[in-house]
């Protein structure tokens, strides 16, 4: 869980389901050789406001998560994401000049909520040009690749995540309706049987990290500021609006209001945001957390109570299955 770091800073300590401490030197001696997430030509992290500091908040884990990461190229089970993985994947972006902010979109983890919000108090979605760039080909959605890096350097760049089983089921409800001829005929089983340890058949498959990981068109990875949970969505949403710039009383009272919460609740778990009860197969939920070990280590969720001690707690995990 976060803890103070030295200088006030915010370092993601172990939990019970961390990895063992010869996994902790490896990712040191790897960050020596691969440098920080946040390099000097980059605008560091701010220390992480009162949602960031508070438990249960993904920031202060978020900042050695690309770090965590890559030392996961080791894994020959992964090695194919390597470029990916190294340079941070394209992703969906809300970019506002006037209120200079990024919104980096992770689907099943309140997106559809945000971009509502955003787009009804400032007009701003994600087939909007901004000073950074332009999508590809008018109507289709900027992407994160669209974007040059210089000019969001001082924008503030936020996501949210989601507890990653809680995200693939309400994943899988997304897909059913999507695509009924790909998915209505399979089961939580088979389906994650075909996941990778970021990708799937469908967007709203994919990890948190698959979408959170992301950079610009020239290549650079593109560094959070914050990274807020669905679990406490209303806490850490609230720090989001203060970050934004030239906001009027109007535009907040719309961003902070309520409605559209109460109506997207069911998709998002009730409050918690944690997983539905449901009659899952333990074995498929222990292959999830093998499968997805990353989403959950990077971003300090604990495990289901399904997946044993060879699965995260207090071990490192077996390779994807």
């Amino acid at each position: 869980h976060p803890r103070p770091g030295v200088g006030g800073g915010q370092k993601c300590t172990p939990c019970s389901n961390g990895a063992p401490r010869a996994m902790m030197r490896s990712l040191l001696i790897l960050s020596a050789l691969i440098g920080p997430v946040f390099t000097e030509d980059e605008d560091p992290p701010p220390t992480p406001g009162p949602g960031g500091t508070e438990p249960g908040s993904a920031t202060a884990c978020y900042v050695d998560c690309v770090a965590r990461e890559r030392a996961e190229l080791a894994d020959a089970p992964l090695r194919s994401w390597a470029p990916f993985v190294q340079e941070g994947w394209p992703t969906f972006v809300v970019v506002s000049d006037k209120h200079r902010f990024v919104f980096v979109n992770n689907p099943k983890a309140a997106s559809t909520l945000i971009r509502y919000k955003l787009r009804k108090a400032f007009r701003a979605d994600w087939f909007a040009p901004s000073a950074a760039g332009r999508a590809k080909r008018p109507g289709r959605r900027v992407e994160s690749t669209d974007l040059a890096w210089e000019p969001l350097r001082g924008y503030f760049r936020f996501a949210f995540v989601r507890s990653p089983l809680a995200k693939l089921q309400s994943g899988i409800d997304q897909a059913r309706y999507n695509h009924p001829e790909a998915f209505n005929g399979s089961s939580f089983e088979s389906i994650v049987r075909r996941l990778t340890a970021h990708g799937g058949a469908d967007e709203h498959l994919e990890s948190n990290l698959r979408h959170v990981v992301s950079r610009t068109r020239d290549g650079h990875t593109l560094p959070l500021h914050f990274v807020g949970r669905t679990e406490h969505f209303r806490r850490d949403w609230r720090y989001v609006v203060s970050r934004m710039a030239n906001v009027t009383a109007r535009q907040r009272k719309v961003l902070l209001s309520d409605e559209a919460e109460a109506n997207r609740a069911a998709d998002h778990g009730g409050r918690s945001g944690r997983e539905r009860r449901a009659d899952l197969a333990e074995e498929a939920v222990r292959r999830f957390c093998r499968t997805r070990r990353v989403d959950y280590s990077c971003l300090c969720y604990e495990l289901p109570r399904a997946c044993d001690q060879t699965s995260g707690s207090g071990s490192r995990p077996d390779g994807p299955a």
